[in-house]
């Protein structure tokens, strides 16, 4: 999927099923406790992209260019879980049940069914956003992300904030599915020399196209083989069910086993109910 820049990307996209190390600082995480002050740019400097989100094996990373093996591994788990789906019989119980039955047979006889589908769903493509500041100590450009459910309510803000954005700071905190954009009372009318500086440096900036391609790494296939090792090892839906694949796409030289096990710079990719297909 492209990147599309501006208010356009939280327009409705259409999902194309046939879509085909480590983050710098151009992306940023913020933590619970943590304050970031920032120079607010304009409404229009933010980006949606596609990504994978295969928590806790890994942050946000974006779509491979080699061999995408996270798109086959999905397809192995669907077909895992529509087996199960098959041998649950769902098809049945969900005619002869009512939508309460069905939701409580979701908890109880269908759970390996949604268990499995949920797995499945962690190797899905995703929407992420990412908008775009200026740090207010550096005066550098840097992004941070948010889910598509955030994304709305902090380009809003942004926007209401266009007429006090070149004569004070923003501050950014953590919040869910993101984060939350607030002014700096207390650099109203007490701005620093080198902050009014930065502040007068960046009127015009806007974010090019290639700080949002840059923002998160772009797994090799020794990467995603790893994340799926891990997964084919682990006690959950995944349990040996990479095996086969494993085997034969073994790259040679891999140190599948030793990839990267980044826990600590993404947001759980949270599926609800809403986001299966049933």
């Amino acid at each position: 999927m492209a990147i599309v820049k501006g208010t356009d990307a939280l327009k409705p996209v259409e999902k194309d099923n046939n879509e085909e190390n480590t983050e710098d600082r151009i992306l940023r995480y913020i933590k619970a406790d943590e304050e970031i002050k920032v120079r607010l740019l304009g409404d229009q400097e933010f980006a949606r992209v596609t990504a994978y989100d295969i928590y806790p094996l890994t942050g946000t990373i974006g779509i491979p260019e080699v061999k995408d093996h996270f798109e086959e591994g999905k397809k192995i788990l669907f077909k895992e879980a529509d087996r199960i789906k098959k041998e649950l019989g769902v098809d049945k119980k969900r005619k002869e049940m009512n939508d309460i039955q069905f939701k409580a047979a979701k908890k109880a006889e269908l759970k390996p069914w949604v268990d499995a589908l949920t797995e499945a769903y962690r190797l899905e493509k995703g929407v992420k956003f990412l908008f775009a500041f200026i740090d207010a100590e550096s005066g550098k450009p840097f992004l941070m992300q948010a889910s598509e459910n955030a994304a709305p309510v902090i380009q809003k803000t942004i926007a209401e904030s266009q007429e006090q954005k070149d004569i004070m700071l923003f501050k950014l905190t953590k919040s869910k599915g993101g984060f939350t954009v607030a002014p700096d009372m207390t650099s109203f009318g007490k701005l620093t020399p080198e902050q009014a500086a930065i502040i007068e440096d960046t009127k015009d900036f806007e974010a090019p196209i290639e700080l949002f391609e840059e923002a998160h790494i772009k797994p090799t296939e020794e990467y995603q083989l790893g994340v799926l090792k891990k997964m084919n090892d682990s006690e959950g839906q995944s349990k040996g069910l990479f095996t086969e694949y494993l085997a034969a796409n073994a790259i040679s030289g891999d140190t599948t086993s030793t990839a990267d096990n980044s826990t600590d710079v993404g947001e759980p990719l949270d599926i609800k109910d809403e986001d299966l297909p049933f």
